[in-house]
């Protein structure tokens, strides 16, 4: 809590919504092995890895004009445009600060995934309604919008948790690679599912020409179409 007010209400409004947290229980998993229990340091790092998260959303939320985010009104809609983006701003400046012992290390890896996390979205930005997107160009941004945090979760777990060096690549390989998963399986809700399902309103990949793998698929007519 910053002793702000209203900066607090905007801080904690999208965590107050809820949210799956996936992001600090790879983080806890890699650290624990899933049977130690937590320490400290262990929960500052996950913590850490979530307001990077959170702050992407708030930023997210004000490119993609978004209303909805997690069943609730969006901070951007809610608080404005200026509001939102200073407000993630914020929280990406307080999210280097948590773990104490390994700080200068977590603080670097995260600065990398930042970086990670800009080429995606600018990646995803500069394929906007293009329909000859291929799949190369569409894993090289979701891989850095989404893939590379989920990365640096189980990376930044295998350290608080002092796991052997030689974790540490195939834990952040998994991590990785889980991200890639999770973020085709969410382009495909995006195409499938119902706003209940997503807490946001579907189809809205499609609406801002951000053409997935998915939504590439069923803008094709099928042998019946092309034949009629």
């Amino acid at each position: 809590m910053t002793g702000d007010a209203f900066l607090d209400e905007v801080t904690t409004h999208l965590l107050a919504a809820g949210g799956k947290r996936l992001r600090p229980v790879l983080a806890l998993a890699t650290a624990t092995s899933g049977t130690a229990p937590a320490t400290r340091e262990d929960l500052l790092g996950a913590v850490a890895v979530e307001l990077v998260h959170l702050a992407s959303l708030y930023h997210d939320d004000v490119m993609d004009e978004a209303t909805m985010r997690r069943n609730v009104e969006s901070v951007n809609a809610r608080f404005g445009n200026l509001v939102a983006i200073v407000a993630g701003d914020f929280l990406l400046a307080r999210s280097p600060r948590s773990p104490p012992a390994s700080g200068v290390e977590i603080a670097a890896l995260l600065a990398a995934t930042l970086g990670e996390l800009c080429q995606g979205q600018v990646a995803e930005v500069r394929a906007a309604f293009r329909v000859d997107r291929s799949r190369d160009e569409y894993s090289s941004a979701i891989s850095g919008k989404t893939a590379s945090l989920m990365a640096t979760s189980c990376r930044i777990g295998a350290l608080t948790g002092g796991l052997d060096r030689a974790r540490w690549t195939p834990s952040r390989k998994f991590g990785r690679c889980f991200g890639m998963i999770f973020q085709v399986r969410d382009d495909i809700l995006d195409v499938v599912g119902t706003e209940a399902d997503l807490g946001k309103p579907a189809g809205q990949d499609i609406a801002e020409g951000i053409y997935t793998l998915r939504s590439r698929d069923a803008r094709r007519p099928g042998p019946r179409a092309r034949a009629a």
